[in-house]
């Protein structure tokens, strides 16, 4: 859950056990205070999104942008310690997108470089990163054209399976999306409208 008031301006993200949730009183566990940690590391850190890594949800990664612009930062947080993950994934602003394909690998759609970006200034591009690995040495999962707006990854977890779809925005208002069971499979388009 995220929350914002008077006394959180920048927001909370925080959880609570779905028996307390269901209860109509929920006992809440903050894992980040987005004020405290825009005071303790003197940044202007507004939060984006956070994506974790299921059935467990304790890797996760969180997108934080300097005064809530479009570009964005993305580190990893583990929620068993509630803390960020040294040397754990991490990737500079940029406007990108991520998704977890297992606990060492992630999809991401970033700025790699001249080439890696649309004309509208996104990712054309997703990447698989492996833990440590350099970004810029990435394999590409999945390429569209600079004539596109973005590519987005997403992935959802069935067991030992990772279903990897792809949403590939041709323009602002259409979208081709793209299956493979697990990464290393060959994206087929879905005939969807």
């Amino acid at each position: 859950n995220f929350w914002q008031d008077d006394t959180h301006v920048r927001g909370l993200w925080r959880r609570a056990s779905v028996e307390s949730y269901r209860s109509g009183e929920p006992e809440w566990e903050s894992l980040i205070d987005f004020d405290q940690l825009a005071k303790d590391e003197d940044e202007n850190w507004v939060y984006g999104h956070i994506a974790c890594l299921s059935p467990e949800y304790r890797h996760c990664m969180v997108e934080v942008s300097h005064g809530g612009k479009d570009a964005s930062v993305w580190r990893e947080f583990d929620t068993s310690t509630k803390q960020f993950v040294e040397g754990g994934f991490f990737l500079p602003e940029a406007k990108s997108s991520v998704a977890w394909l297992d606990e060492g690998t992630l999809l991401v759609g970033t700025d790699l470089g001249e080439g890696s970006l649309t004309e509208a200034g996104y990712p054309r591009k997703l990447v698989r990163l492996g833990r440590r690995a350099a970004l810029a040495t990435a394999p590409v999962h999945f390429e569209g054209e600079v004539s596109d707006v973005a590519m987005f990854p997403r992935v959802e977890h069935d067991g030992d399976i990772a279903h990897v779809f792809v949403h590939r925005s041709v323009s602002f208002f259409d979208t081709e999306y793209y299956y493979s069971p697990g990464a290393s499979g060959e994206q087929q388009k879905l005939p969807v409208p």
